[in-house]
């Protein structure tokens, strides 16, 4: 829907075209907002909203009647897209469709152009209604997506004379999202949307050269503006409104491309406000410095009237300071430096939601002549600080003048009656944080450096936390674990001999078949533990990890067992979708002791937990950001001549997954050749599991993504798996929870009890449960002769992020 708002007097014949959002229900009418603008500016004011259009469901992602267990009588919308989600999802069909054409993508998919061709639709239907010489020109602004949209919009019709994007701090997006990354060690929340379609991580430099992929570039030719900034398609006066403590981007990106933009640019970086920027508030004072309403109006003002914009220049010096040259024939009239400190040590973060309320405090900068430079900041140690300078100046704009009725100014009306007047400019340099390094993202046992959010310790489970590319991973993982590493893999090696009766040498062949198919990230992740031990004295070496790995590889299948319930949708209560598994092991082992959970956080793919003993890299269980979790029941009595069970290839599913299909993709790659059952849940993008079931031959012989019928259940969804001994006393405590729907207590008690634990042999129970921004693992650990039993202990996975 467009709103069309003209007011009685007007001052200038260029109108604003604001961008919003809103969905399909949205209604065409007149926002107060609107309204005060059109008549405080005295230009008309053009609204259209609902961009993108939304929600959208694409058809890939229906799941038609009678196929993949939908049997409900109609179509299966697996997503309802908006936002971010519906850009990301666009972005990545166009990177795949670039990838299968050989080059000749399909230019159709980036939403962008969409939402720019509706923003030209909107200034064609104004022109026609209002005629064709009503408008001068379009100022267009709009803020997030919207702002995106300025950009492109701007950069493609002739008619928009300036454009104020608002909290779309992306331009240079190759080295803004490096900057990112570095910065934070994983992307923020709020653009997991595009790491969900594994976007951002596909348009990142590879290998040294910094290059990014031919798909990569040829999206960013597309959807960058920085891009477009450098064929010159931004000649007229910008205003980029962002703020300080954008969930969305880090504030201190304006170097990567303020400088290059050209033409008249001027930036407003605004303290105190994440990316809601605390809305349109006409209520408020619009000439108080701190308003955005204000900033943007004073801007938009004056280029309607074509009245002067101050300039000024900055530079970062290489003392730390900020230095701002302004002109003297127009001096502002105030200059401040805002600045905050993070008082959490090693932070490089000023979210908003990280940092103290009224974090940004400023002082006044004063100087003898026109140039200004900040005190340098002396942050405190390990700490990071930012600043930056803010700039305040007369406006030569002019509220609207004449007559409205009976000899009253509307001037009057404004300035006395309602309290309006022109705000003065405000403007600021960029971000500088100090100090200029990045923070050192490496590895850490979570139980001792984050008890604020691992509640329990180490004897309960320790939780390991890595970061970086696989062989750095793997070398924290040995340095952070290193005590147990060096007692649990010769005691496990020794177990697993005792109890199979085979010798290094069967091991060996072993490894050496598993290694010539196993992911090489893997492989790396095992050579980086075995350097960080070997800095150790008397230490496991890599043989020893290899043949540990290899016998996990080959245990005997009466030795493990392992059951899963996975629910979802209308029959999962008080949650979108969980997942339990349980864990039965040789306990007389007594290596229980020595199990963990690793949070790996690769430089590329998912972030993903693994619970494991020390010194392994694969697991029983699995699960990524995604929501991606995978577990394998194998049947005692399984013939496996020569082959592997499946815990290599989970972890390359972790890595790679970002949703069930994409999960069921690669597990299809990697089918095990023997009788095996693999059950796979995606608790965060589908929302709902599958289970792939194979013969003695390895071939798959059932693929199933929903077993509620065979339960009695009247609605979608759930998958359950186990060994055939306890698979009908499962099914029949299934059944007698789903009527009333399954909560995730229910379903902590199916994981944690018989049938799915075994007296004596439960090592590990656990629930997967992501909602929403949670991302909570429900376990229990076997402690000492006593079974694991239902999940009491929380691990919040999505809190070990940024």
């Amino acid at each position: 829907p467009v709103t069309i708002v003209v007011p009685k007097i007007k001052t200038s014949n260029q109108a604003m075209l604001f961008i919003d959002g809103g969905s399909r229900s949205s209604s065409a009418y007149l926002e107060e907002a609107m309204e005060y603008i059109a008549v405080l500016t005295g230009t008309t004011v053009v609204h259209v909203k609902n961009i993108p259009s939304q929600p959208i469901v694409f058809k890939e992602e229906v799941v038609a009647v009678g196929e993949e267990d939908n049997f409900e009588g109609e179509d299966f919308f697996l997503r309802s897209r908006s936002e971010d989600a519906i850009i990301a999802y666009s972005y990545d069909r166009y990177i795949d469709s670039y990838i299968e054409s050989d080059g000749d993508p399909n230019q159709e998919w980036p939403l962008l152009f969409p939402m720019a061709k509706a923003a030209v639709k909107a200034m064609d239907m104004t022109q026609e209604i209002l005629g064709p010489d009503a408008i001068s020109g379009f100022v267009v602004s709009g803020a997030s997506k919207r702002g995106w949209t300025t950009w492109m919009t701007g950069a493609v019709d002739s008619r928009v004379t300036a454009i104020a994007p608002i909290v779309i701090n992306v331009l240079n997006m190759k080295d803004h999202l490096m900057h990112h990354r570095k910065a934070y060690g994983f992307w923020s929340p709020a653009i997991y949307d595009y790491a969900q379609e594994n976007v951002f991580d596909r348009l990142l430099p590879t290998g040294e050269g910094m290059e990014v992929t031919p798909e990569a570039e040829s999206l960013l030719n597309f959807v960058d503006p920085y891009q477009y900034s450098l064929r010159g398609s931004y000649p007229m006066p910008k205003f980029m409104l962002n703020a300080t403590g954008d969930e969305f981007f880090v504030p201190d990106t304006a170097e990567l491309y303020y400088h290059d933009l050209e033409g008249e640019a001027h930036l407003c970086y605004v303290p105190n406000v994440g990316h809601s920027m605390g809305g349109i508030d006409l209520e408020g004072d619009i000439t108080d410095p701190d308003n955005p309403v204000g900033m943007l109006l004073a801007w938009y003002m004056a280029v309607t009237q074509n009245a002067a914009l101050p300039h000024f220049t900055y530079s970062f010096e290489e003392n730390g300071a900020i230095k701002v040259e302004t002109d003297p024939n127009n001096p502002p009239v105030a200059v401040r430096m805002w600045q905050a400190e993070q008082p959490t040590e090693g932070l490089r973060d000023f979210r908003n939601h990280k940092l103290p309320q009224g974090a940004w405090t400023s002082t006044t900068l004063t100087s003898p002549s026109s140039v200004y430079v900040t005190p340098e900041p002396e942050p405190e140690a390990n700490h990071y600080t930012a600043f930056f300078v803010q700039l305040e100046y007369e406006n030569d704009a002019e509220l609207p003048s004449g007559e409205i009725q009976h000899g009253v100014d509307i001037s009057f009306v404004l300035r006395n009656l309602l309290g309006f007047d022109v705000p003065n400019f405000v403007f600021t340099t960029g971000v500088r944080v100090l100090p200029e390094t990045y923070p050192e993202f490496t590895g850490y046992v979570a139980n001792i450096e984050r008890p604020d959010i691992v509640y329990f310790d180490e004897e309960t489970l320790p939780v390991v936390v890595v970061y970086g590319a696989p062989y750095d991973m793997g070398h924290y993982y040995g340095q952070l674990m290193a005590n147990d590493i060096n007692a649990f893999i010769p005691a496990y090696l020794e177990a697993y001999k005792l109890h199979t009766g085979m010798d290094d040498a069967f091991l060996t062949e072993a490894w050496e078949q598993a290694a010539a198919v196993m992911d090489d990230r893997i492989l790396q992740e095992i050579e980086g533990m075995a350097d960080a031990l070997a800095l150790l004295e008397n230490s496991v070496t890599l043989e020893e990890l290899q043949l540990a790995h290899a016998a996990m590889l080959r245990e005997p299948l009466d030795t493990w067992n392992t059951a899963t319930t996975s629910v979802y949708r209308g029959l999962m209560s008080g949650s979108d979708a969980a997942h339990a598994v349980t864990v039965n092991g040789p306990m007389a082992r007594d290596l229980h002791q020595y199990q963990c959970a690793v949070v790996y956080i690769p430089d590329k793919g998912a972030p993903h937990t693994v619970f494991t003993y020390a010194g392994l890299t694969i697991g029983h269980v699995a699960v990524n950001l995604g929501a991606i979790s995978a577990v394998e029941v194998i049947e005692p009595d399984s013939a496996i001549p020569g082959a592997t069970n499946m815990l290599a290839a989970i972890r390359s599913i972790m890595y790679d997954s970002y949703s069930l299909r994409d999960a069921i993709a690669a597990a299809k790659a990697a089918l095990p050749g023997y009788a095996a059952t693999l059950v796979l849940g995606d608790g965060r993008n589908e929302l709902r599991s599958a289970l792939l079931r194979t013969d003695d031959t390895g071939t798959l012989v059932e693929e199933r993504y929903d077993l509620a019928n065979t339960v009695g259940a009247g609605s979608r969804g759930i998958i359950y798996a186990a060994i055939a001994a306890v698979a009908d006393a499962l099914k029949t405590q299934i059944e007698s929870v789903v009527p009333s729907g399954v909560d995730i207590n229910e379903l902590s008690a199916i994981a944690g009890t018989a049938p799915s634990a075994q007296t004596g042999s439960n090592l590990l129970s656990l629930v997967v449960d992501a909602d929403g921004y949670d991302f909570n693992i429900w376990f229990s650990t076997a402690q000492g002769g006593t079974d694991a039993g239902i999940p009491g202990n929380a691990l919040n996975m999505q809190l070990l992020l940024p």
